[in-house]
């Protein structure tokens, strides 16, 4: 009974210490971001990350609502 007793406070201790601790691997991207469109992939080999993109985008939101939907190929 005693056993019994003590292993149901551990199992309760247990389950309700790890309820409200989340670890989340989130990284908030929130703010202005400088980008190219690399339609034809050339920004790793021209090194683009050395430059200053031309253009820039808020996020959260997208080209559109940034007024960057336009894309020539």
């Amino acid at each position: 009974m005693r056993y019994q007793f003590i292993l149901s406070i551990f199992i309760s201790i247990v389950l309700f210490s790890s309820c409200g601790k989340r670890e989340t691997n989130e990284i908030d991207l929130a703010g202005k971001w400088q980008f190219k469109i690399d339609s034809l992939d050339q920004g790793i080999s021209g090194k683009w990350y050395e430059t200053k993109l031309s253009d820039s985008i808020k996020l959260p939101g997208s080209m559109a609502n940034n007024g960057s939907a336009t894309i020539t190929l």
